[in-house]
């Protein structure tokens, strides 16, 4: 799968949780990797992260996080459309530096709330979260096509 091309042949660390349109072999893949977040804290060195993704998982929000992953967005914590207030409740308690949401299907982003969503996946957008050695968090939405046609 390209989950697990990403982390062995580029290297990179994936983590995600589970969409509207993801089958088992998404879930699968991420657990391979040991990138499966759904209802779990994953930490990577300081960083702190927990996927909230369909099961919504209330008993997960047990300590503070760094970034909050969600496949939908929040009523209030949103950058495109208002969708679920579970995600909302999560965040006011966990007080993340990033919210990293689907279901949009253009990339954007809300400084105010500290919203990003990397636009669709269909529509070839794929979302880079990076950490800076000063602990700075970045975000930037890729084309996958676009960036594929550059590198050939």
């Amino acid at each position: 799968t390209i989950i697990e091309w990403l982390s062995s042949s580029c290297r990179v660390r994936v983590m995600g949780i589970l969409g509207s349109y993801d089958n088992a072999s998404v879930a699968v893949a991420l657990n391979r990797i040991e990138g499966l977040a759904e209802c779990r804290l994953i930490k990577h060195g300081e960083l702190r992260l927990l996927g909230i993704g369909l099961s919504s998982c209330p008993d997960a929000y047990l300590e503070e996080v760094d970034i909050v992953v969600s496949s939908l967005p929040g009523l209030e914590y949103t950058c495109c459309r208002a969708c679920s207030d579970i995600l909302d409740s999560a965040i006011k308690r966990l007080k993340p530096r990033l919210v990293v949401m689907g279901t949009c299907k253009k990339p954007c982003f809300n400084p105010e709330k500290s919203v990003f969503s990397p636009g669709s996946l269909r529509l070839g957008f794929l979302g880079l979260v990076e950490l800076s050695e000063s602990g700075e968090i970045k975000t930037q939405a890729l084309n996958v096509e676009s960036t594929t046609a550059k590198l050939v």
